[in-house]
């Protein structure tokens, strides 16, 4: 179980250091594996406002894009091949000089004639998923010339813990939190939630049933309308990577952020693709071939 500390300090106060905090969550029965550090090697990056995107006059797939830093530095050139940038657009720039999530170092450099001043990142170079089909795009709150790793919550200390078969209730970062509290004395933050319901029933629309009683006493249904797939915020993003899990898009990563958060495994199915709009929970048939969500 891997557990980020910006993540599990929404749910208790940490004050102790975090190798004092391991030894007394091990010696308390939460065994703690290993310690690791993720985004360290993130240097110099900052926000950058697109005032500029021109083509290259030298190189077909190449763009020159010019970005605005903010008061505090002077603009800068950077040549890209990437095609999803347009002005106006907040991007991170790694400046020359500076480094990438896997330590890469990035210096200036001429593309047939253009001086680059540093790289527009995309979200894998950041080590925030395995996209790096494009630029970032980041959020509104940040303004040019920003330190992007501190903005994004980039570098964080991330413990791996060995979950016992008896504590399941410590696979989630409000189970680990409870331990924390109980080990520290602090007090513990349960996530709040408000659940508003408009629109047809979820049993108007699907059907569950259930066959195999021994084996699940309860499957539960909703049925969200009106949902675009689209990429979650980078924030969730964020979180996700540094637990070890890998982004998607924002229906199966916000599934995967409650499992992680409250210990609640969750899937969500395309109402469009199901069977009669029904779930059924059974037993596999003698001989039943099925076919994984891979296409395997």
């Amino acid at each position: 179980m891997l557990v980020p500390l910006r993540w599990l300090s929404d749910h208790v106060d940490i004050h102790l250091d975090i190798e004092e905090l391991a030894d007394r969550l091990t010696m308390s029965g939460t065994k703690v594996e290993t310690i690791t550090t993720v985004g360290d090697r993130l240097r110099h990056v900052v926000a950058g406002k697109i005032v500029s995107v021109d083509p290259h006059s030298k190189a077909d797939r190449l763009r020159v894009v010019r970005v605005d830093l903010g008061p505090h530095q002077a603009p800068r050139t950077l040549v890209t091949a990437a095609e999803n940038v347009s002005e106006g657009d907040l991007v991170p720039v790694v400046l020359a000089g500076g480094a990438l999530a896997d330590g890469t170092e990035i210096g200036e450099a001429d593309f047939s004639g253009i001086k680059s001043e540093g790289m527009l990142c995309s979200a894998r170079e950041l080590g925030i998923s395995a996209d790096g089909s494009g630029i970032l795009h980041l959020p509104d709150d940040i303004n040019p010339g920003d330190d992007v790793v501190a903005a994004l919550g980039l570098v964080d200390t991330v413990v791996e813990f060995e979950i016992t078969p008896n504590r399941p209730d410590c696979l989630c970062m409000v189970g680990i939190a409870r331990e924390v509290a109980a080990t520290t004395g602090e007090t513990l933050r349960m996530p709040e939630t408000s659940l508003k319901e408009s629109g047809d029933r979820a049993d108007q629309l699907v059907r569950v049933s259930i066959d195999a009683h021994d084996l699940c006493l309860r499957y539960g249904a909703r049925v969200l309308q009106k949902v675009q797939i689209s990429q979650s915020p980078i924030w969730m993003q964020v979180r996700l990577s540094a637990a070890g899990v890998r982004p998607i898009n924002n229906v199966v990563d916000v599934t995967n952020y409650v499992m992680l958060e409250l210990n609640q495994p969750l899937h969500a199915f395309d109402y469009d693709r199901m069977s009669e709009h029904e779930i059924i929970v059974r037993r596999a048939c003698p001989g039943e071939k099925i076919v994984t969500l891979d296409g395997a």
